[in-house]
């Protein structure tokens, strides 16, 4: 069980780390009124296939069926941020 937990927490960071660039365009900055922070890259808005297959018998019954989900896009920072650095910028 706990090996499964960390094969599907691992492919959920391939997925984000596949849809984040370095750096946005004014446009997205500018409809997210926002400035983000030196360190912040932008993942881009992305839809995913997510859950198993009908036919995948080490599926728990919660994963199925798949199905399209779309994240919007966001910054996030490129490396961790430890508390004291989160207490400087808020």
């Amino acid at each position: 069980m706990n090996q499964k937990i960390i094969f599907f927490s691992k492919i959920s960071v391939v997925l984000f780390c596949m849809y984040c660039t370095s750096s946005c365009t004014n446009e997205v900055k500018k409809s997210l009124n926002t400035n983000p922070h030196e360190g912040m890259v932008w993942v881009e808005t992305k839809t995913f296939l997510k859950g198993a297959k009908s036919s995948d018998l080490f599926a728990m019954p919660r994963e199925k069926p798949a199905h399209l989900v779309t994240v919007d896009g966001f910054f996030i920072d490129a490396t961790e941020v430890t508390n004291k650095q989160f207490d400087k910028v808020c």
